[in-house]
This record gives structure tokens, sequence and C-alpha cells, in this order.
């Protein structure tokens, strides 16, 4: 301030009247006083100050997606905030915090028997995949995903606990025709001559599961002639088996012998003994009975007998290179219930080794120069006069190698996709409120051009789509039974689904679909892939998430496209993530109605098209 702090008004004459001072003027300090170091944008987050480092600033810190702000809580006169603020004692009131990243506590780690793979350790949007080592199954989820849960908590949640690995012994993948379908509380089993067993309740796609069986050494042990046997944990992996022979008889063979895993497959450690009657020769040692000569080695292969044809005598049968043994590997010489001798099992016989048969081929053909014997090489094409190719186009010839599997999968007679593909697809277009209507006809003319990529037969698609806001439109619903084989029909119908905005229950939506649109009795075919398509620009007010994953139970491929309102609101992509069930089925139009072009909609419909071998 410069000048008097006070003016009187003073007589200056009889009449008039005056102030005696100037009013003084207030001129900005040269010097004023400042906290250092002046306050800077942490990593990954940003700082704003109302006036720099001077006195009586007031500096506020935030950071961005996937950190949480960490330090001193900042305080102003007037109560706590998260900030720092210059004071009068030209000091900050508190340090600068620091922006962490959110964290996912404990970080996921290799299950016994397996592997985790993680896209960014343990931190936020980290997705953490686990597979198991050869004759061990995943039990649980195999993806979990590290999520954030309270903007500005340093902790994360994983989507999942770890699955862990259990001993299974896994044979050839099967493909079951029609899908089965669990009834409730229930589960699907496979039943053929290969003693494929229960296929856990989670699986209902028979075309990407694998049945499995318990892992046991066969076949079991049983009591010898004269004798007995003790295990521990009768046939199965880690049990071990305790022969005795009667009095009189003598055990020719190891008295024990162990049931383990042997090359990935579960095996007897020794062969099981036998107990042959007791008789002295002409030194006095105890010698067994013999029976007649033990049974032929078989064309292509050889035997080895280790003790002659003596009783408890084996002999080992195997195949030259090239060739399989079909029949018993083991052959002993035992002691009959009428006390007669004779060998227990006949030879076995040597059959060239092949690969599984891959000489069909539908929509195509095949010629192998060897049948499916081992070093055959199989020759495929396709009838490509119905517009079929060879799916994946590189496997055009396999070869059948020494461990009897070909070095590649066989190809498929497959049409491209798209316009080709052979699935029961349904559209659920949001009508809320937030949409209004002119976005609801660029939604629509969205959706069309994605139905338009596709063409409708009985070989490839069939659709059906609805529209909802609080409740579902079923006087304008399209069903699959309606518009078979009938493109312009379907647009007719499409074209005619009305707008009326009010409220927003995606969740209910998703059910009528499960429940309704998807029921067979209005279209939809049991051996067909189903595919679910969701397009909405806002937060639905019920749950999502059960709904989405009974869908996706059943074998249903799920996705959903999110607008970004224009009513200033944000997506809630944790909420479409439940819906899609994974990012890659998740489709975001960050630039309103407005993105939803050719582009994206060509991007999607890509994107549906799924593997046409596995049909």
């Amino acid at each position: 301030m410069t000048g008097s702090t006070a003016s009187r008004c003073v007589l200056t004459s009889q009449t008039s009247a005056a102030f005696d001072r100037a009013p003084p003027t207030c001129t900005p300090l040269q010097d004023l006083p400042q906290c250092e170091p002046q306050q800077r944008a942490p990593d990954h987050g940003s700082v704003q100050c109302t006036n720099t480092n001077l006195i009586g600033s007031v500096c506020t810190f935030s950071c961005g997606s996937g950190y949480y702000l960490s330090g001193s809580i900042n305080v102003l006169i007037c109560g706590k905030l998260r900030n720092s603020v210059c004071i009068y004692s030209v000091t900050w009131s508190s340090p600068a915090p620091t922006c962490e990243p959110i964290t996912c506590i404990p970080s996921h780690t290799s299950p016994t028997n397996g592997q985790v793979t993680c896209s960014n350790g343990n931190l936020v949007g980290s997705e953490c995949v686990f597979t198991c080592s050869p004759g061990y199954a995943v039990t649980g989820e195999p993806v979990s995903i590290c999520n954030q849960v309270n903007i500005g908590t340093p902790a994360g949640v994983w989507s999942s606990p770890p699955p862990t690995c259990q001993l299974y012994f896994f044979t050839t993948a099967i493909t079951c025709i029609p899908q089965q379908i669990p009834p409730t509380n229930g589960a699907v089993t496979c039943d053929n001559s290969n003693n494929l067993v229960t296929i856990r309740s989670n699986y209902t796609d028979c075309s990407n599961m694998r049945c499995y069986t318990e892992l046991k050494c066969n076949p079991p042990q049983s009591n010898p002639t004269n004798g007995s046997v003790s295990c521990s944990d009768e046939n199965n992996v880690n049990s071990e088996c305790e022969f005795a022979c009667m009095l009189g008889f003598t055990m020719v063979g190891e008295p024990i012998t162990d049931c383990l895993m042997s090359g990935g497959v579960p095996a007897w450690t020794n062969v099981a003994p036998v107990c042959g009657r007791n008789i002295k020769n002409v030194w006095g040692y105890v010698k067994g009975s013999r029976c007649s000569n033990p049974p032929s080695a078989p064309t292509n292969g050889y035997r080895v007998c280790s003790d002659g044809n003596y009783v408890g005598s084996i002999c080992d049968y195997g195949c030259d290179d090239l060739y399989t043994r079909v029949g018993s590997q083991y052959s002993t010489c035992v002691e009959l219930a009428d006390g007669s001798h004779s060998f227990d099992n006949p030879a076995p016989t040597c059959e060239r080794s092949s690969c599984r048969d891959v000489q069909t081929l539908p929509n195509g053909n095949v010629s192998c120069s060897d049948g499916n014997f081992i070093n055959s090489v199989c020759t495929y094409d396709c009838n490509a006069g119905n517009a079929y190719a060879l799916f994946p186009t590189n496997h055009s010839t396999t070869t059948c190698l020494n461990d009897t599997t070909w070095d590649l999968p066989p190809p498929c007679c497959a049409r491209r996709c798209p316009p080709y593909a052979l699935m029961d697809f349904v559209m659920i277009l949001d009508s809320s409120s937030s949409v209004r209507r002119r976005n609801w006809r660029i939604m629509k003319n969205f959706g069309r051009s994605i139905i338009e990529t596709f063409r409708l037969a009985e070989d490839a698609a069939r659709m059906a789509a609805f529209r909802y806001n609080r409740v579902v439109d079923t006087r304008s619903q399209i069903l699959f039974r309606q518009h078979v084989n009938d493109m312009a029909g379907f647009l007719a119908s499409y074209n005619a689904i009305p707008y009326n905005g009010g409220g927003t229950l995606t969740g209910q939506a998703l059910r009528h679909a499960k429940d309704v649109i998807l029921a067979r009795r209005n279209g939809n075919r049991p051996n067909v892939k189903d595919v679910v398509l969701t397009i909405t620009d806002g937060r639905s007010h019920d749950n999502v998430a059960n709904v989405s994953r009974e869908l996706r139970e059943m074998g249903v491929l799920t996705f959903v496209v999110g607008v970004v309102p224009g009513n200033g609101k944000q997506l809630d992509e944790n909420q479409l993530l439940s819906i899609a069930g994974s990012r890659s089925n998740m489709f975001l139009a960050t630039s309103g109605f407005s993105g939803l072009n050719s582009a994206f909609s060509a991007r999607l419909s890509e994107s549906i098209c799924t593997n046409p071998c596995a049909h």
C-alpha cells in the first residue's frame, strides 16, 4: 500500500468540505514469497494450481486410469483436500503425491503342473491365461483379468481365482452332433466304445471339448494262481501292489509292482509274478515245471522270454518299426487249476501303423498315396463350383508321421465368411430415451449394414431382431422362423421396427433372447452356432452379468457395441465387458453414433465369422 491508511472529511470553507488526504494505492509486491519447488505433474497424472507457487496457491493432483494417488493428504484452511497448499510459512503444507499403478494382490503364479501367462503382470487390465501340462486339465476359469474396482483405491480385483490343474488322461477330441445341452443342475456325458466318461458340466459345445478318463494302470492286478496280491489303492496311479505265494509254491518274478506315469501314460513297473509248484531237480534245487513251447513271434515282430518255457517265464512281444502290436504284450507260463501248465495269452499280431482316417471331406475330395498308413501323403481339393475353398488355405496336403499323427490338421471345405456363415444371429437394439430418434435411424442403418453382409439360407445364416427399453417390444420382434431364406422379407420387417424411448433394462433383453428368441420352437437350429449382438448407448439398470454368463455356458457367442451417448455421460466398460465376455468381443464407438460407419460395420462382421471347420 502506498499512501496514508486514513483520511478525514474536513471543512474547507463555510459551504464546502473535502477529505484531507488522497486515497492510497495498492501495487503488487515485486518479491512475493514463493513455495519451492514449483509443483509439477507426477508421472501418469496431472496437477492444477490456482496461482503457480505463490503464497495462497492451491494445487490439485489427479491420476490417469489404472493409477491411484499415493502420498500425504493435503490440507486447506477449510478442511482436508487431496492437493498441496502453499501456506504463509512459504513451505508446502505436505509433500507432493505420486501416481502409483493399481495392482491385483497377490500376483497370479503358475499352478502345480501348469503355467500362467499374463499380458501385463498384476496391473489393471492384465489378462492371465492358465494352461496345464500334458495329462492335466484346467479346473476353474482359464482366464483371470485384473479389474479396477473403485477410482483412487490402490487395490484391483481379479475377475476369478486361479484354477488348478487336475490329473486327467486326455484322448482324441470328438464331435457331438447335435450339440448337447446339460439339464438344470446336470451334466453332459459322452458315451462310446473307448470308455470316454463324464465331461465337466461347463462344457456344452462338444466340437471344442475333449473327454477324459481317470488315470489307471490296466489291467488291474488280480490274485495269481496259488497266491495273493494286496494293493494300496487298487490300480490307480501311485498304488503299490505286493504279491505272496501259498506254502509249497515259489514266486517267479518281482514281488512288488507300482502304478506310475511312464512317458505320460500310467503303467505297472513290473509284470505280475507267478506262483509255481516246488519240485527238486537232481542237484536239489527248486525248479518250476515247464509249459509247451511259447507262442511264436508274430510276422514283422519279435519275442523275448525271460526263462524259456519254465513256469513263471514271461515272454515279451514287440513289433518292428512302422508296425503296431494288436493283442497282449506278455504271455506267461502258468500252472492251471488241473495241475497242467500253459502260456496264458496267445501271441499278438503286428499290423501296419496308421493315422486316423481322413479320407472323407464334405464338399470336397481326398486322394491319399497309401491310405492312412505311415508316410502316406493325402491331397485335398474342394468343389469350387459351389464357392467352397480349403480352410486353412495352406493345408492342401498332409502326411502321416511315424508317431501316427498327421503333420497338419486336415482342412475343411468352407465358403468365405462373410457372406457365408453357418449361424443363428440375434440383433438386440437399445431404443431408450438417450438414443433419440435421429440416432435411432443411424443405429438401425448400422445394424442393417451388418445384416446385409451375410446370406440367409439353410446352409448359411438365420436371423432374428428386436428392440427394448424398459420393456421388450414383442410386437415388432422378428423370429428365426419368420423369414427363412428371405432377406427382402427380413429387411422389410427390420425397417418397420419403431423407436420408443424410456429406460434401459439390457439384462431383461438378454434374458428374452435366451428364453424366447433362441428357443427351438421359434426356429433356432440345434446344430448351428448361436451369435447374439447387443447395440446400446447406456448403462443398464438391471444385472447383465448372470444372463450373459448363462448364454455363453449354452455355447452362444456374445458381442456388444457400446456407443458413447450424446448426453455427456460415459460408458460403463465393465458392464459392457460382462455382456461380451472378452475384450475381443467388445466394440466401442467412442465418437458417438457418427462412428457407426461402414468401416466399423465391416470390422464387426469379420469378428462375427467363426472358424468354418468347427461346423
